[in-house]
């Protein structure tokens, strides 16, 4: 914290706004660069606080980080409801189905939880945003690993082989993903781009797998029409909100004009959280679909085929 405080730049931004409560909202060309999320985010920004009361209390004052704040705040409450609903009523007798499951809601809980605390603080001063963003790609990636396990692992639940390999597959991506999050390029605002792509191949490494298991296995095999419809819910509103996320529409079209409201982060949390309860519905789905034991030898004994196994 010393050397913060000898930062020319973060001297210079306090002295400016000082720390009174009752700070003015600013524009992005008074702000320091670390503050600057997006170039088409013109006004409405919280002024450096260097304090955390300032941080938490600015939740009841419209910013740029209000909508982004509330949105994973809300999801973070609604998950640690699901995770009641987890523990008290497993579909299964299955212990390690049951703590994939767990695992999945406390991760997306804690992905929820470190979103709003960065987004809250990250007008803090620059070391606090810097670690509480780190804080925040490590809740993504590790929702993005548990929450993909079950999918894989229901999905291919008596094709081990093919299981196994999907899932070390997913789990190195994952750890090479969070090495490349601890560089400070990673937090960049240029390489938006790159970090919606780097999240979006754990999707892929879950999106491939999942019709790989619909072409080998087919429909009433590897899953039920109701869970295979959830899991196209979940991919495909994932993929949008990372999608508006990575291109910053509609900011991008209408700079200034999508200040607190509708820009892209914004929406991209929305997504995010519908997303996460889709994905929540679909593995208890396939949980309660592969409720019987595996036939001996696994599916492959069974003979099924393309032919008689899709509808």
């Amino acid at each position: 914290m010393a050397e913060l405080l000898k930062d020319p730049e973060h001297v210079k931004s306090q002295e400016y706004f000082g720390l009174d409560r009752n700070w003015a909202l600013v524009g992005i060309d008074d702000v320091p660069d670390w503050m600057i999320s997006s170039r088409y985010l013109l006004g409405s920004m919280r002024p450096p606080l260097e304090s955390f009361k300032l941080c938490y209390s600015s939740w009841f004052r419209l910013h740029t980080e209000t909508g982004n704040i509330w949105s994973h705040f809300l999801g973070f409450i609604g998950f640690i409801v699901l995770f009641f609903v987890a523990i008290f009523n497993p579909l299964s007798i299955s212990i390690l189905e049951n703590i994939l499951i767990c695992l999945s809601v406390a991760s997306a809980t804690l992905c929820f939880a470190f979103s709003f605390h960065f987004h809250t603080v990250r007008c803090h001063s620059p070391k606090i945003a810097k670690h509480s963003e780190k804080l925040d790609y490590t809740g993504i990636l590790f929702y993005a690993l548990f929450g993909f396990l079950p999918i894989i692992f229901f999905s291919f639940r008596c094709d081990s082989t093919t299981q196994s390999a999907y899932m070390i597959t997913l789990c190195v991506v994952s750890v090479g993903i969070l090495t490349m999050s601890r560089f400070k390029a990673f937090g960049r605002t240029e390489y938006r781009p790159c970090r919606a792509v780097a999240f979006m191949s754990l999707g892929l490494l879950t999106i491939f797998p999942t019709f790989h298991a619909y072409f080998k296995h087919g429909i009433d095999v590897a899953f039920n029409e109701e869970a295979f419809s959830l899991l196209c819910i979940f991919f495909s509103s994932g993929t949008t909100g990372v999608l508006i996320y990575a291109t910053e529409v509609p900011e991008r079209f209408f700079p200034g004009k999508f200040d607190i409201f509708f820009h892209s982060h914004q929406i991209f949390h929305i997504f995010a959280v519908g997303a996460g309860a889709v994905h929540f519905l679909a593995i208890r789905e396939l949980q309660s679909f592969h409720s019987d034991p595996c036939p001996v030898g696994g599916w492959a004994s069974e003979n099924f085929t393309l032919t008689n196994s899709l509808p």
